[in-house]
């Protein structure tokens, strides 16, 4: 079994147990995961402790002697739903929304550099992403610069 759940008072302890130093493979990412979900469905009134068995260590990461050769990168990318997607969106709309607070770019370039960046690591803006969170605020951004236009015109 590579995680134990042990009832504990009001809490609940989940114990990775992979020796020799607990190293994530997909299966336990997996298991981890469903785990979690069914956690949150209903949670433990004192809450969650999720450790390590063993000595060595709580948990050593990726477990990379099964990756198949893929880099640390595509591992955990394979691990998560949507790949690397999530990330490219997380990093891209920290990068954007900083440049907006240091006054390098307007609020509507936030989804401009989201936009270039989806596009460049897919080639395509027909991701999922791209359809369930920027194509709605691309129109949304359309849709005001028309606005704006109209007032500007009628002015």
């Amino acid at each position: 079994m590579t995680l134990k759940s042990t009832p504990a008072g009001g809490a609940l302890v989940l114990t990775i147990d992979r020796p020799p130093v607990n190293a994530l493979d997909l299966p336990t990412i997996e298991t981890l995961r469903k785990t979690f979900a069914t956690v949150a469905a209903n949670p433990p009134k004192d809450g969650v402790v999720l450790t390590g068995a063993g000595e060595r260590a709580f948990c050593a990461g990726a477990d990379m002697k099964n990756s198949g050769n893929k880099s640390g990168l595509e591992y955990w990318a394979a691990a998560r739903t949507g790949g690397l997607q999530p990330a490219t969106l997380n990093a891209a709309n920290e990068v954007a929304v900083q440049a907006f607070l240091d006054r390098q770019l307007n609020f509507i370039g936030i989804a401009t550099v989201i936009e270039a960046v989806i596009t460049k690591s897919t080639g395509r803006i027909n991701s999922t992403i791209g359809n369930s969170i920027l194509t709605p605020a691309l129109a949304t951004i359309a849709s005001a610069r028309r606005r704006r236009r109209m007032r500007r015109a009628s002015a």
